[in-house]
């Protein structure tokens, strides 16, 4: 991460900017996978720092142009592959939260859910914390437990968690497999 410190109208605000996919949570990725791609290039990068880094574009606008320049040379890990952590559950607050794979045997509840999270979205990066709320599972006595509607509170939670731990998880659900 790399720490930025602006001063906006004599308050110092401070904001970091990941540096590499291991420091990106899901919260962040979601956004980026809202920016806008047809924007002009600087309009482009400009989006995605203040995605990644939770800076207003008001904010945005105030930063010296040499330090913008610095900020493009850390998103360099943007151009590469997200590595992936091969795991089956992550542990968040102590808690561990397991991988759902027996696609075969699903409620009605995930199935409405998923169908309504999906519908008209062309990109399924956009709603990765929600997606989580269906796949990943406390277990109950050795065994998941059964999906139920107010699992999808849980959607705050998920967006700290990190990429890495996670995405493996949605390949698993795209394809089937894990790597």
């Amino acid at each position: 991460m790399i720490k930025l410190n602006l001063e906006i109208d004599k308050v110092t605000k401070h904001f970091e900017i990941p540096t590499e996919w291991g420091e990106v949570t899901v919260g962040q990725f979601e956004k980026l996978a809202n920016v806008e791609k047809n924007k002009n290039v600087i309009k482009y990068l400009s989006s995605v720092i203040c995605a990644l880094s939770g800076i207003t574009e008001d904010e945005f606008f105030m930063i010296p142009a040499d330090k913008f320049e610095d900020m493009l040379e850390v998103l360099e890990f943007l151009s590469k592959p997200i590595v992936d952590n091969n795991i089956d559950f992550i542990v968040i607050d102590g808690e561990e939260y397991w991988l759902k794979k027996n696609f075969e045997q699903m409620n009605m509840g995930e199935i409405i859910s998923i169908e309504t999270l999906t519908e008209g979205i062309t990109n399924v990066d956009t709603v990765i914390s929600k997606l989580l709320c269906i796949f990943l599972r406390k277990k109950v006595d050795g065994e998941l437990e059964t999906f139920k509607n107010s699992f999808m509170e849980r959607e705050e939670l998920f967006k700290t968690v990190k990429i890495t731990d996670v995405n493996n998880l949605f390949l698993f659900f795209s394809t089937g497999r894990t790597l």
